[in-house]
């Protein structure tokens, strides 16, 4: 029965990782978001924080449930992170750079690429098929050649502009805490569908899945 509890809670915590993916792609989306619904999606990351504590306490997972609550433990604090760096995207929107207009789109984009791959790493963990899984690596990889051309252009939007600097600065680190939270989302998806007997032989250049996040080369 305790294996049982943790596993329905364990499922709980990924029903809210969903969920909490889609609010925070709809606050990008929604550059004027009132203050408190920030301050509301920051408290649910806190309260998903805390039951991934208390379930580590309480059932001391081990093997792939353990890699998975870990995963979304980190998940649930990078995306606190970026609800208390929301108002960086406030900020850009009233900068006169004239980049500040396709960066956000740029921004909002990789929010929803976000919330893909955060559904698709749900469902290998469930699934744990191939197919699946090269799903997810795509899902990946597009999210990260996203990240390095963000990161290029506001890097570019910042040098040209002064008044860019404040704000891009927090619009930075809001797509570092993305980019984070797509190798938590990677190493989920991976403590779900691999196991010591079939990783060995695993290998990135045919397509197949790498025994970690930090195998992907890097695109930033």
């Amino acid at each position: 029965m305790p294996v049982q509890k943790m596993l329905d809670e364990l499922n709980e915590l990924r029903h809210d990782v969903l969920e909490l993916a889609h609010s925070v792609e709809n606050a990008v989306t929604d550059v004027h978001e009132p203050h408190l619904d920030r301050i509301d999606r920051a408290e649910r990351c806190r309260q998903m924080v805390a039951h991934c504590q208390r379930l580590l306490v309480l059932y001391q997972p081990v093997a792939a449930d353990f890699r998975q609550v870990m995963s979304i433990l980190e998940i649930a604090a990078e995306y606190e992170r970026v609800a208390n760096q929301a108002s960086a995207i406030a900020e850009w929107t009233d900068s006169p750079s004239a980049l500040a207009v396709p960066l956000l789109a740029a921004l909002q984009r990789i929010a929803e690429a976000e919330t893909q791959l955060c559904q698709l790493a749900l469902e290998v963990a469930a699934q744990r098929t191939p197919t699946a899984i090269r799903r997810v690596w795509r899902a990946y990889t597009e999210l990260t050649d996203l990240v390095a051309i963000f990161t290029d252009r506001l890097t570019g939007a910042m040098k040209a502009d002064p008044m860019a600097v404040e704000p891009g600065i927090g619009l930075f680190a809001l797509v570092q805490s993305f980019r984070r939270i797509a190798d938590a989302a990677v190493e989920f998806a991976e403590g779900g569908h691999l196991t010591p007997e079939n990783s060995n032989d695993r290998s990135y250049s045919d397509g197949a899945w790498p025994r970690s996040a930090s195998s992907f080369p890097s695109a930033v």
